[in-house]
C-alpha cells in the first residue's frame, strides 16, 4: 500500500498522481549523470480482466526509467503475460504491442 490513501500503487509516467502525495514532493536522484535512474518494480497485477485477477510478474526486477521514452523494459515473460491477458499483439514496425 503506498501514498496517502492506502491504496495500491499506480504507474504514471511523465508526472505524478497529486492525489498520492503530501504538497511537497521531493524526489531525490542519484547526482550521477552517468548512472541511469533505475526503480524496484514489485509486481504487476491485474484484476477485472477477462481472465480475472492475474499477476503479471513472477518475481521483482529492476528496471530502467528512460524520461526519452513513454514506457519501461520488461522481461519478455512480463510482456508475454501481457499479450495473453490483453489478447495484445506485437506490432514490429512500431515496437509496440497493441490490440488488433
Amino acid at each position: 500500500m503506498t501514498g496517502l490513501n492506502k491504496v495500491p500503487g499506480s504507474l504514471v509516467l511523465a508526472g505524478y498522481d497529486r492525489s498520492r502525495t503530501s504538497n511537497n514532493l521531493t524526489v531525490p536522484i542519484s547526482g550521477e549523470a552517468d548512472r541511469p535512474l533505475t526503480i524496484g518494480l514489485q509486481k504487476i497485477v491485474t484484476s477485472n480482466s477477462l481472465k480475472g485477477t492475474m499477476a503479471l510478474m513472477d518475481s521483482g526486477i529492476l528496471t530502467v526509467i528512460d524520461s526519452s521514452v513513454p514506457g519501461l523494459w520488461l522481461p519478455r515473460s512480463v510482456y508475454d503475460k501481457f499479450e495473453s491477458t490483453f489478447e495484445l499483439q506485437y506490432h514490429e514496425p512500431s515496437d509496440w504491442h497493441a490490440d488488433e
